[in-house]
C-alpha cells in the first residue's frame, strides 16, 4: 500500500512513524468496516430468530365431536337421546370434578328405585348410538347406574326386548368409541338378566364377529363372550360356536 508522504515530514523516523500510523489506521478502519458487517449480520440474525420463535404454529389436537349450541340438528330429531336429554327427560345432569372428570349426578329427590326403566332406560340404550360428546358418556354412565340397581332385575328383563335393537345397532357401528361402550354394556346386561338373553344373543354375535380380530379390542371381544357363556349356561357355548368357530373358553 502505497501513502502520500506529508511535505512536513523530514527526517526518516518521523516518515516511517507516519506510515506505521497509516497503516495501524488502515489496519482500523478495515476491521472495523469487517466488525461492522458482523454485527449487522448477527443482528439481523437475532431478529429472524425472534420472530421465528413468537412465530404462533398451529396446534395438533385430536379432534373431539361436541355439540354446537347453535345448531338445530338434535332439535329435529325427537327422537334422539340428545333431544329427550336436553328436554330434561333424562334425569341426571353432568358435573365436573376438579380434575376434568365427568361425572353423572342424578337429580335431587329423583328415587331410583322409582325411576321408570321404560323409557328412560330404553332411551338410554338409544343413547348407546351418539357419537357427539358428552351424549355417549352421558347415556352410558346413566345405563350402568341403572343396571347396578338391586332391584333391577324385573325391571330390565320387562323391556329386555326393547333394548336389543338399539344394542345391537351400537355393536354394528363403525365407531371404535360407541362399539366400545356397547360392549362394556352387553357384558353388564348379562351380568343382570342372564339366561334371559339366550335367545337374543345371535343378534349380538354378528357385529362381535366382524370385530374379534381388531387388534385393540380383541381381548375384550374374549372376556365378554366368556361372561356371556359363564351367565347364560351350558346352551351358550354352542350358540357363540355357530357365530363364531373360532371361540374357545380355554
Amino acid at each position: 500500500m502505497m501513502y502520500k508522504q506529508s511535505p512536513k515530514i523530514n527526517s526518516n523516523e518521523q516518515r516511517m512513524n507516519q506510515i506505521h500510523r497509516n497503516y495501524v489506521a488502515a489496519d482500523y478502519n478495515y476491521n472495523y468496516s469487517n466488525n461492522q458487517l458482523n454485527l449487522q449480520l448477527a443482528e439481523k440474525m437475532m431478529i429472524a430468530y425472534k420472530h421465528q420463535k413468537n412465530e404462533k404454529k398451529p396446534l395438533v389436537t385430536k379432534k373431539i365431536k361436541m355439540v354446537d349450541p347453535f345448531s338445530n340438528k338434535y332439535q329435529r330429531d325427537i327422537n334422539s337421546f340428545a333431544y329427550v336429554y336436553e328436554a330434561g327427560g333424562i334425569p341426571c345432569k353432568i358435573n365436573y370434578n376438579t380434575q376434568g372428570n365427568m361425572k353423572i349426578q342424578w337429580i335431587q329427590d329423583v328415587n331410583i328405585q322409582t325411576i321408570p326403566y321404560d323409557p328412560v332406560l330404553v332411551t338410554c340404550f338409544n343413547g348407546l348410538l351418539e357419537d357427539v360428546h358428552p351424549y355417549l358418556a352421558i347415556a352410558t354412565t346413566a345405563i350402568q347406574f341403572m343396571l347396578q340397581n338391586e332391584a333391577a332385575q324385573e325391571k330390565i328383563i320387562q323391556v329386555l326386548p326393547k333394548l336389543v335393537l338399539p344394542l345391537r345397532s351400537a355393536l354394528s357401528s363403525k365407531s371404535d368409541k360407541v362399539f366400545g361402550s356397547a360392549l362394556q354394556i352387553l357384558k353388564s346386561l348379562s351380568n343382570v338378566v342372564g339366561s334371559h338373553l339366550n335367545k337374543y344373543l345371535k343378534l349380538f354375535l354378528v357385529p362381535i364377529w366382524q370385530r374379534q380380530n381388531h387388534s385393540v379390542v380383541g381381548e375384550q371381544i374374549r372376556l365378554v363372550l366368556s361372561v356371556l357363556e359363564y351367565n347364560g349356561g351350558s346352551e351358550v357355548f354352542q350358540i357363540i360356536k355357530q357365530k363364531i368357530p373360532t371361540y374357545s373358553n380355554f
